[in-house]
């Protein structure tokens, strides 16, 4: 749930969303109110086109924050964690890989009814700009 409301809110890349950790969202004391992403862990930001690339930073609203604070506190209960441990986990360790994070929004996509086949994780990028951009909506 975190996952997919933070790719919903954010307008990440999943390859960004794997990348994240701890110190992107949580300042040691409480949940930030803004993520910011450095240009070198965004598409492209290590590339040869690196300078066309900016990094960014993202308000995070109540209900993200809300979100984070209760899935960093479940994960971790109660222990110390360090900033650049990774946010959202995979099986075999370090962060998720772009396809696992797919897999987990079509499942979940299944589970509440839709039809997955033409969404995933760019779709969330889609809704967060058409939330952002409203006269583009269609």
């Amino acid at each position: 749930q975190c996952l997919l409301l933070l790719g919903l809110r954010t307008g990440l890349r999943a390859s960004e969303l794997g990348r994240l950790t701890i110190g992107h969202v949580h300042s040691g004391v409480e949940i930030r109110p803004q993520l910011t992403v450095q240009r070198r862990e965004l598409k492209g930001g290590q590339g040869l086109r690196r300078k066309g690339v900016r990094g960014r930073t993202i308000p995070l609203g109540p209900r993200v924050r809300e979100l984070l604070s209760a899935y960093i506190t479940r994960r971790f209960s109660g222990r110390l964690v360090a900033p650049a441990e990774h946010l959202f986990l995979s099986r075999k360790g370090g962060g998720l890989q772009p396809w696992q994070i797919n897999r987990l929004v079509q499942l979940h996509l299944r589970a509440a009814g839709c039809s997955a086949a033409f969404l995933g994780t760019h779709s969330m990028r889609k809704t967060f700009a058409k939330s952002i951009y409203p006269r583009f909506r269609s």
